[in-house]
């Protein structure tokens, strides 16, 4: 486990060491003293992290899928090994309703429909020789980082697909 604290002056790293010491977690802990933006925070937990797949989740959203729905994830990753990045299902409180993801030819929003693109609050990456550090653009601050990935996933001959089995808001 990996958390990217990104210039926050709200008591996270406090919180955070609480909790692990609490549930005993043992985690990898980054700490920034500016805010570097959304790519280079992803990024970092990029290179900290050791798996072969990884969940990013953004520090304003929650899981509120029940059981193992990252397991159920990380399984779906394995055995399609031409996909890259799932984007997971992702209630928004303004649409007031599932946040829509670019698909191809305008198909239904279901597990294994092939994206254009994904939003990034929620999703999981392969991590593996197809994709080189950095990931993300360090030029971009905040929105268009995805759709960078996305271009460069798609060059290397990967996928993007829905993963509704994750559900977030």
């Amino acid at each position: 486990l990996v958390v990217v604290d990104n210039g926050s002056t709200d008591g996270t790293r406090e919180v955070i060491a609480e909790l692990c010491k609490e549930q005993g977690i043992n985690l990898q802990y980054h700490y920034s003293d500016t805010n570097l933006g959304v790519p280079e925070a992803r990024n970092i937990g990029y290179n900290m992290a050791k798996g072969d797949v990884l969940y990013f989740i953004d520090d304003d959203a929650f899981i509120i899928s029940g059981g193992a729905c990252l397991d159920k994830g990380y399984r779906y990753l394995k055995e399609h090994q031409e996909v890259q990045v799932l984007a997971t299902k992702i209630w928004d409180e303004l649409l007031d309703g599932i946040m829509p993801e670019i698909t191809a030819h305008r198909k239904p929003m279901e597990t294994g429909v092939q994206l254009r693109s994904f939003i990034g609050c929620s999703h999981l990456i392969r991590k593996d020789d197809t994709l080189q550090s950095p990931i993300y653009p360090g030029n971009l601050f905040y929105g268009g980082e995805e759709i960078f990935l996305s271009y460069k996933i798609y060059k290397l001959g990967k996928t993007i697909e829905y993963y509704d089995e994750i559900y977030i808001a």
